[in-house]
């Protein structure tokens, strides 16, 4: 079921025109390629977009998961003026290509708690009747084509701590008497009471015209069981730092989190490094694991420091 331009009306034809305005200063989006090969870039969320969102799922006639419905939205809205809608999608592979996205659709989830992402720029195809999406993998869409050279984070996280005996084995985790001794200063410093510290070694480009630097990302979980009658503590720490540099260029924490309010405890492991904005300076894309559930983040270099930028919608519990 297609429902067209003229149900973007009243309140939402003003926060249409709001989101074109946004999005025509936004020249990068984050969003998925899926099992067929078709692009998803993922729109800002909005309360009221994603309630309209909500009323156009339940009034499709195919509301199975993975189903795309058409929205209000006009995909001209998400570029400037006259613009064509031809996109350059990069993968974390570096396989680039170039898309024609000519539609601002919805994926029906298999349950509504799982939230995520209301509206995406899709190609076109995805809405022929019972087309179905299933998530493959990570791209990066760029307005106008810009093949970006993504430098994917190696698979080297590792966290050290005490696992549950019955835990089953994973290269990844360590025991506490591995810890290097640089991440456990660092982290003791400032989370003393630490039951879990993680760590990954990637790089990224700081400076224009400079080659990449090694940067560490270096965490650390507090997960320790309340008093009596009190909630459990969930706090995480989250740092990006230079080896040989005492100020982290990126803090998050301690967070100060419970089992009854865990909203900014996440554990971060850096995805890739990849200038999105065409300045010569890398940003960083970090995914961010909540107690149930996580999103993307973007770091971008500002005065000597990675400060967010932008985030993906939250999917969990």
């Amino acid at each position: 079921m297609r429902f067209g331009p003229r149900y973007c009306a009243g309140w939402l034809l003003a926060l249409c025109a709001g989101i074109a305005t946004a999005q025509g200063n936004n020249r990068w989006w984050l969003g998925f390629a899926d099992t067929s090969g078709r692009v998803f870039l993922e729109l800002p969320n909005d309360a009221r977009l994603c309630a309209a969102r909500d009323a156009l799922v339940k009034r499709a006639a195919q509301a199975v998961p993975g189903s795309v419905v058409q929205g209000p939205l006009k995909a001209e809205a998400q570029v400037p003026p006259n613009a064509r809608l031809g996109f350059g999608v990069t993968d974390l592979a570096n396989q680039h290509s170039e898309h024609v996205l000519t539609r601002v659709s919805a994926l029906v989830r298999d349950d509504v708690a799982r939230q995520g992402p209301c509206w995406f720029l899709a190609d076109a195809g995805t809405d022929t009747p019972g087309y179905l999406a299933q998530e493959d993998r990570l791209v990066i869409g760029t307005h106008p084509p810009r093949k970006l050279a993504v430098r994917a984070a190696p698979d080297n996280w590792k966290s050290y701590g005490g696992a549950p005996a019955d835990a089953p084995p994973d290269a990844r985790f360590k025991s506490m008497d591995g810890l290097p001794p640089a991440w456990r200063e660092r982290v003791a410093a400032l989370m003393p009471q630490y039951t879990q510290v993680f760590g990954q070694e990637f790089s990224a480009v700081l400076s224009v015209g400079g080659v990449p630097e090694n940067l560490t990302l270096i965490g650390a979980i507090n997960d320790t069981p309340g008093a009596a009658g009190s909630a459990q503590a969930y706090n995480t720490l989250n740092l990006i730092v230079r080896n040989d540099v005492a100020v982290p260029l990126f803090q998050s924490g301690p967070s100060g989190g419970t089992a009854k309010n865990r909203a900014g405890s996440f554990v971060a492991q850096a995805v890739a490094a990849v200038d999105l904005d065409g300045d010569g300076i890398d940003e960083i894309v970090l995914r961010a694991r909540y107690f149930e559930g996580g999103n993307l983040k973007v770091l971008k270099f500002v005065k000597g420091r990675l400060v967010e930028i932008r985030q993906t919608a939250y999917e969990g519990e």
